[in-house]
């Protein structure tokens, strides 16, 4: 679920409907936004709006968490004996992903080499274990991408690949942040506690529901996802108040 009804979360809805109504379900998918907007939330609803018959894992990566000499095994595997340590053979994320949805996030942080690779097995499914030079041939239904960097700007630089940032763009969907949608705030507010707090005990006054809206939220729905889970905590069975705003969050009346 993707909360809101802002104008642009109901585009975005849109869109990912017009995403899985699509048979080809091999038409890969680029999600933009800045970190702790909710990229992932969509590519799982993307994933989970699709064919049930035929919607597999959802294997999520986040490039930017690997080790640039680390990643390329993560993703495709490795042979027994291609590096120190390697005392098996070892599916990588493509294989755990085979017959569902790959989803690689911050695919702006992929080493330049990396990613002619990543382009043949888009083209092709076809990849290579490190330490093998047999290819193998995978089948995933869907590649979701993400980055919270201007992509466009990586490609100008030569820091992104312009053919794959083709292969990649089919489909679009920029995510605003938070701050630009705060009239989502209160339905995001509702959606959270009930699932950190399910018994309701603790409440959120309409007041500070308005300050809350005031707050510019550099981390996102994460941060008041954050918030949210302090206030549970920190206050049980209370109701938090504009006073308690400072301490929680940093935020003076």
């Amino acid at each position: 679920m993707f909360v809101g009804e802002s104008p642009d979360i109901i585009k975005i809805r849109e869109t990912v409907n017009r995403i899985t109504f699509i048979q080809a379900s091999s038409v890969p998918v680029l999600i933009l936004g800045e970190t702790g907007s909710g990229k992932e939330e969509v590519a799982k609803l993307i994933h989970t709006n699709s064919n049930h018959q035929v919607r597999g894992n959802f294997i999520p990566v986040n490039c930017a968490s690997f080790p640039h000499d680390l990643i390329e095994s993560g993703l495709f595997g490795y042979c027994k004996g291609a590096f120190t340590g390697a005392e098996t053979t070892h599916d990588g994320f493509f294989h755990l992903a085979h017959g569902g949805t790959l989803f690689l996030d911050e695919i702006g942080d992929l080493p330049l080499p990396l990613q002619s690779k990543l382009l043949r097995a888009l083209e092709n499914s076809i990849i290579n274990r490190v330490g093998s030079t047999k290819p193998e041939s995978i089948h995933i239904n869907r590649f979701i991408f993400a980055t919270n960097q201007p992509i466009q700007q990586l490609v100008d630089s030569n820091r992104f690949r312009k053919d794959l940032f083709y292969r990649i763009n089919a489909f679009v969907i920029d995510i605003p942040p938070l701050r630009e949608r705060t009239e989502d705030i209160p339905r995001l507010v509702d959606h959270l506690l009930q699932e950190l707090d399910p018994a309701g005990l603790t409440q959120i006054s309409r007041a500070t529901i308005d300050a809350l809206t005031q707050y510019p939220w550099p981390g996102n729905v994460r941060e008041l996802k954050n918030f949210l889970l302090r206030c549970t905590a920190c206050k049980p069975g209370k109701t938090i108040t504009p006073d308690d705003l400072e301490p929680l969050l940093g935020i003076r009346k």
